[in-house]
């Protein structure tokens, strides 16, 4: 922390949003919202586009600044020109939302596609999702099918679950509920509720799978703690 500061001192903006981090989550130092929007600010205004990009969530989520969405955009615009991936996602979803910007679907498909692009793998399960959906895009189920694998490849757990149902549905790709069932499995591991409901459902309904009211109930119950509530 102390090289951090020294370097923020010296002007390195990288080390300002580092020093941001620690401070935003209690590492090495008290946690201080105040103080982290601070020094995001001190690495944004020097050049640091993830500053901008954490300075922009903070925003967002009135996390040491006043709540303020069309501060949020600005920020988060400045981080995606920067060339900062997940402020790029970030941007995307207030397009998405119509939150601190009147809502274009058709805009946030291309930030989310310029986010996937750059490796941010939530950007490309938001953009599978808007396929799936018809939303900002031509409806095309193949295309939601790939970047569902795609997001999924890099990490994020609902597009392993989005990718699962696809599976389990036959859209987009061959109907295979084995493969789908690993998808779910693995997601529900990983925490996600509503992979836990859809593979115990699965298991209740025996859908090409012996039917197993034991394992039911114990994912359902899973499901539930986790939150889902259907």
């Amino acid at each position: 922390m102390i090289r951090y500061r020294q370097a923020c001192e010296a002007g390195s903006a990288e080390d300002c949003t580092n020093l941001g981090w620690m401070y935003e989550n209690g590492r090495g130092i008290g946690q201080d919202d105040v103080e982290a929007a601070a020094y995001y600010r001190q690495g944004c205004e020097a050049g640091d586009a993830m500053g901008c990009a954490n300075l922009g969530w903070m925003y967002e989520n009135a996390r040491g600044v006043p709540q303020d969405d069309v501060q949020s955009v600005a920020f988060y615009r400045r981080a995606c020109d920067g060339g900062d991936a997940r402020g790029c996602g970030n941007l995307a979803w207030m397009y998405s939302a119509g939150r601190g910007v009147v809502r274009d679907d058709a805009q946030a498909a291309a930030l989310y596609r310029q986010s996937c692009d750059a490796g941010e793998a939530r950007s490309c399960t938001d953009l599978g999702w808007m396929y799936e959906n018809g939303e900002g895009v031509t409806q095309d189920d193949v295309r939601a099918v790939s970047l569902y694998r795609e997001g999924c490849k890099g990490g994020n757990t609902v597009g392993c679950t989005n990718l699962a149902w696809m599976y389990e549905e036959g859209r987009g790709v061959a109907r295979d509920v084995g493969t789908a069932m690993a998808l779910y499995r693995n997601s529900c591991d990983t925490g996600d509720a509503r992979a836990c409901n859809n593979l115990g459902w699965i298991y209740d309904s025996g859908d090409a799978v012996a039917r197993n009211n034991t394992l039911a109930v114990d994912l359902y119950r899973r499901a539930c703690d986790g939150g889902n509530a259907l």
